[in-house]
This record gives C-alpha cells, sequence and structure tokens, in this order.
C-alpha cells in the first residue's frame, strides 16, 4: 500500500504529513532507526534518508515531558590510578611529542585540550593519561574492574612501553573503580525525572527519560569520593592501633608527631 504525505505552507505540517507519521511513530516506539522509520511509513529509504534523521533528532530533542535533557557522561564503567611522578615521566621519555591530535608512539595519541593529556583506544575501551599521572580507564559494556586492569595492560604492557612487570604489579592493585553508569531499558519512552537525594550520601544518581536512554531507567553511581573517604579512616585507625602504648592508652597518630613546645621559649 502506498501512503500519500501532504506538507502545507509555511513549513508546518497538515493532515498525513511525514513529520507527523515519523514522530507518531517514533511515540509508540522511540526505538526505531532511520531505516526501519522508512519501512514503517513506506518511503524510499535513500532519498529520505536524511530528512528521517533529522525528524528523528528533532523528536528526540523536543518531548513535552523532556525538554532538552543534558546527556548523562557516565555511559561505561570507568576506574582510575594514578602513577608515580617519576615512573610517569620515564615512560612518557620514549613518547615523541609533536603536533596535536597525531600519534605519539605506542598507540599513544596527543589530544588537542591544552592539558595535553594522552588517549589510548582499544578492544575494551579508552584509556586516558593526565600530565599529573593520573589514568583514566573509560571500558565498555559489559564494564568491570577486571576488564579495567585488562585495558591498562593493554594500553601499556602489550603496547611495548612498559616492560618492567615488578612495577606493574603494585599499580594494578592501586587500580579501583571511580564511576558506572547502569541502564534498565522498558519497553516505553518514560517523562524526564533526575533523583539527586542520594548523590552526596551515597554517590548515586538516578536519571529516568534521559535523552541518551530514552526508555531507561539509570542509576550512575560515583565510586571515588565515598571509596576514598573510607579508605582515609580505616587508615588513620589501623595507624592509631599500631600507636597503642600500654602506659599512656590510645596515642593519636597526628598529636604523636607534634613535639612539645621548649618550656621558656616565650615567656
Amino acid at each position: 500500500m502506498v501512503i500519500h504525505y501532504s506538507n502545507g505552507g509555511n513549513g508546518e505540517p497538515e493532515g498525513n504529513s511525514i513529520k507527523r507519521s515519523i514522530w507518531a511513530k517514533l511515540t509508540e516506539n522511540p526505538l526505531l532507526s532511520p531505516k526501519e522509520l522508512a519501512k514503517l511509513l513506506d518511503l524510499p529509504y535513500k532519498q529520505y534518508r536524511n530528512y528521517i534523521t533529522k525528524e528523528r533528532s528533532n523528536w528526540k530533542y523536543y518531548h513535552e515531558s523532556e525538554r532538552g535533557s543534558k546527556c548523562s557522561g557516565f555511559h561505561c564503567y570507568k576506574a582510575k590510578v594514578r602513577l608515580d611522578r617519576g615512573l610517569s615521566d620515564d615512560l612518557k621519555a620514549k613518547l615523541s611529542f609533536g603536533v596535536p591530535n597525531a600519534f605519539v608512539g605506542y598507540g599513544w595519541r596527543l589530544s588537542r585540550a591544552r592539558n595535553k593529556f594522552l588517549i589510548w583506544k582499544g578492544r575494551f575501551g579508552r584509556v586516558v593519561w593526565y600530565t599529573t599521572g593520573l589514568v583514566l580507564l573509560e571500558v565498555k559494556k559489559p564494564g568491570n574492574l577486571g576488564r579495567a586492569k585488562q585495558l591498562f595492560c593493554d594500553a601499556f604492557c602489550n603496547s611495548g612501553l612498559l616492560t618492567d612487570f615488578k612495577v606493574l604489579n603494585p599499580v594494578l592493585e592501586r587500580l579501583g573503580p571511580k564511576s558506572c553508569h547502569f541502564p534498565y531499558e522498558t519497553p516505553m519512552r518514560l517523562p524526564y525525572v533526575q533523583i539527586n537525594d542520594f548523590a552526596e550520601s551515597h554517590g548515586i544518581i538516578i536519571k529516568v527519560g534521559d535523552r541518551s536512554h530514552p526508555n531507561a531507567i539509570e542509576v550512575i553511581a560515583e565510586f571515588t569520593s565515598k571509596q576514598a573517604e573510607i579508605e582515609q579512616k580505616v587508615t588513620y585507625v589501623f595507624d592509631a592501633f599500631q600507636r597503642v602504648d600500654v602506659s599512656r592508652g590510645l596515642v593519636d597518630p597526628k598529636l604523636e608527631s607534634v613535639k612539645p613546645p621548649v618550656r621558656g621559649l616565650y615567656e
């Protein structure tokens, strides 16, 4: 069956227009691709591909329940580790720095950003290496800590940049999760809602109907701040118990290092 479409004046759709039909189909199923839309509307795909893609993008950005919400930046599993400054400088000495956005060796590429970080891309994701020695690993789905460690080994060891495995093991032990993004899809488009009630207490943000996943509930977990806080408290307690004196009791490790003032110095 051939469907006839008509467009009104001033660019406004009238009757059974292509634009209105595309929007109606997307409202029923937001996951339809341009090729699938062309097939459902009985339109030549090669002829209407650009128009359908444009209208699909307009529909995604304009919705009565979601007026251009911002996409999440956590659409992958992220881990991080900080290299020692000496190790980081020694490894970068093997690279040949040149113009921005050019490969500098061992599969690494220099970014165009002002802070001149390095980028390495592999089968498990992307590695970002900053000038401070911080290494950020962005792991493709399904992301986990094991795949993050494998990505680090691919970028530094398997590429030939790092050859001393005695140095590698302590770095892998310090490597930990930074954040993760968990989308749970539903069969229909959802209204946009962002819940920040648990952001400070648990490091969790919940998004519903986000532009990137209009039919999903997204849970964004940030591990870094809470993990660092817990590690700091555990280290403080452990160091305190290491300095237990039977005669004096528990000694504060911070106060123990403070020398008493010299008597009569300020008298």
